[in-house]
């Protein structure tokens, strides 16, 4: 039951598989290269991306940690405590071109910004129906110029957002 995928610089795609409780790291031609566990305890992996230097993330919504994958490409390690006192449900990651991790937080209505190495930044928005305020944001991606956009669900719009460095 795939849930999420991203592709990395090498072109091989990271797919979070819910059924098997493993993410597939396919290559460009379709065959399987490997099957990593999710990690231990977890209980929902929601996202994964991948950063532009090539390191592998994921989140658990459920705990509020994130993820990353060791040197060894053979199981993910937490680089976060849990992000509960700041988040409700964080569903979705991406990051920008100075690594900092931005997270989707689906029931409470933010985006969390975190450092390279998983350290709590700040905030960005907040509930509401305005432009500028989100309602169920539930996907993140960000371009090279910093730009932020996010799926904000319920307010039934793509929101974008300029991220400063």
């Amino acid at each position: 039951v795939p849930k999420s995928f991203a592709v990395h610089p090498s072109g091989n795609l990271y797919v979070l598989d819910l059924a098997a409780r493993k993410v597939l790291v396919m290559t460009p031609g379709g065959g399987v290269r490997a099957r990593i566990d999710f990690p231990t305890g977890t209980e929902f992996l929601s996202d994964i991306t991948v950063d532009l230097k090539g390191r592998v993330l994921s989140v658990d919504g459920v705990a509020g940690i994130v993820f990353a994958l060791d040197a060894g490409g053979r199981r993910f390690v937490p680089i976060t405590e849990s992000l509960k006192p700041y988040a409700r449900y964080p569903s979705a990651l991406t990051t920008d071109s100075n690594g900092r991790i931005f997270l989707s937080d689906r029931n409470g209505s933010q985006i969390l910004v975190l450092s390279h190495g998983g350290g709590f930044l700040g905030r960005l928005s907040g509930r509401g129906w305005k432009d500028g305020l989100l309602n169920y944001p539930t996907q993140v991606c960000i371009n090279r110029m910093g730009q932020l956009s996010v799926a904000d669900t319920l307010n039934n719009r793509v929101q974008v957002f300029e991220v400063s460095n």
